[in-house]
């Protein structure tokens, strides 16, 4: 087992920054919280409920300076990528060669 990482960067490329491994999964989101502690309390409590249920969390603009995303994944990480599709324009998940949880504009 490889651990668990904390992945933050602009939406649509790759991480900007990563740090880890972490033993656990709650480790990883520890630090998280570490690394956006100027956040309010609402957007860091959501952070942390989005990073425990969906290991990803999309910060509102202007909420976290330099960062639209941070993740905690195992293994292999995720990249955030802005799809087109005929529903529309959004933003989804890339693992390898698979697109998760596309989240329209």
């Amino acid at each position: 087992m490889t651990g668990w990482l904390v992945m933050n960067g602009s939406a649509g490329c790759l991480p900007d920054n990563v740090s880890g491994p972490y033993e656990d999964k709650d480790d990883a989101i520890d630090d998280a919280g570490r690394l956006f502690d100027d956040l309010d309390d609402r957007e860091h409590n959501n952070m942390v409920m989005d990073l425990r249920t969906d290991g990803i969390h999309y910060f509102p603009e202007g909420a976290a300076a330099g960062a639209d995303y941070v993740e905690v994944a195992q293994e292999e990480p995720t990249v955030s990528v802005r799809v087109i599709t005929d529903q529309g324009t959004g933003i989804a998940k890339l693992t390898g060669n698979t697109i998760h949880g596309i989240n329209y504009d």
